[in-house]
């Protein structure tokens, strides 16, 4: 019985596509128009592509889609950290991006801060937004651990959605509230990553299955250049020959390099 829950959890483990948050693609990664065309920060000029500046943004919306740059004093700028900008409440903290929290009681707009830092009203704000898991129970604001901690601090599971699930927002259904570690777990709604770690950076890449309704881990073997990057979520672009993972040297560019050199050295 051990022996066939190990091969089981092995057969997962492998099935699973992990990758990190910050290991997206950068313009630079994608070779061809159209990938380069479907990343909302990229353009495609003289045969590469690269970065959309941020000072060409116009509105916060478009501003805030590029994961390079913030909204302050009415224009996009390069992000440098959240102390290098001046603010002066919650929504211009916000819109700075990159997890900047404001903290009420200080009104200092800073990296994000461990759950601990933030009274009853900043840790509720905390747990909807999902820039942190955060929970409040015994006058304490703390992080979440575990999903199931939701129903004892009486939070409703619905605000820790994709991560958690099962748990009613009514609390008539007191199903568990559970981590969603694999795609199996998720709707078509929220079919775009699985979990396998409460807090922290790391995601299971997830597809549409063949069935209504059906989630299932992502497999880039059967994507080619029109859907790679698309379906991969951003993490994978197509080489000429196969959708890989960006950051990644091409394994046949690494071998034929590698026998290059052995050759000269001969």
């Amino acid at each position: 019985m051990k022996q066939y829950l190990l091969m089981m959890t092995i057969n997962w483990c492998l099935s699973q596509i992990i990758v990190n948050k910050e290991e997206k693609c950068k313009c630079s990664d994608l070779i061809f128009e159209n990938e380069c065309d479907d990343y909302e920060i990229c353009q495609f000029i003289d045969g590469k592509c690269s970065d959309i500046p941020c000072k060409t943004y116009l509105t916060v919306d478009k501003c805030l889609q590029n994961p390079h740059c913030s909204w302050n004093n009415q224009q996009c700028k390069n992000f440098q950290s959240c102390l290098y900008f001046i603010v002066t409440t919650s929504t211009e903290c916000q819109q700075l991006n990159h997890n900047c929290t404001f903290n009420e009681t200080t009104k200092i707009c800073n990296e994000q801060q461990p759950c601990s830092s933030f009274n009853f009203s900043d840790c509720l704000l905390m747990s909807i937004s999902q820039k942190r898991l955060c929970y409040w129970q015994e006058d304490e604001c703390k992080e979440l651990s575990d999903c199931k901690e939701v129903t004892k601090s009486n939070y409703f599971c619905k605000n820790f959605e994709p991560i958690c699930k099962g748990y009613d927002e009514t609390m008539k259904n007191y199903d568990p509230c559970e981590q969603a570690y694999t795609c199996e777990q998720l709707n078509q709604t929220y079919c775009r990553f699985a979990y396998p770690k409460l807090n922290g950076d790391q995601l299971a890449l997830c597809d549409q299955g063949e069935k209504l309704g059906e989630c299932v881990d992502w497999n880039p073997q059967i994507y080619k250049q029109k859907d790679c990057f698309v379906k991969s979520q951003g993490f994978y672009h197509w080489t000429g020959t196969e959708c890989q993972k960006c950051g990644i040297m091409n394994l046949n560019f690494i071998l034929t390099l590698t026998m290059n050199i052995v050759l000269l050295t001969l």
